[in-house]
């Protein structure tokens, strides 16, 4: 079985990473890939970043 034929699900903790988040979701090969953000209650933009980002796949997950 090949990579492509699996479900892939990626899961990033992420804290203020405001300046980095972006590039790091763009970054990723696996276009077909389920991309979960955890926010730990960053303070800084995080969050909206990933929910605003064109990757159709990524979603953010806040920490309550």
């Amino acid at each position: 079985m090949s990579i492509e034929d699996q479900n892939i699900a990626i899961i990033i903790p992420a804290l203020d990473e405001e300046l980095s988040i972006r590039t790091t979701l763009n970054d990723i090969p696996f276009t077909d890939a389920n991309i979960i953000v955890v926010d730990n209650g960053s303070v800084d933009d995080t969050a909206n970043i990933v929910r605003d980002a064109e990757i159709g796949r990524a979603s953010c997950r806040e920490r309550v």
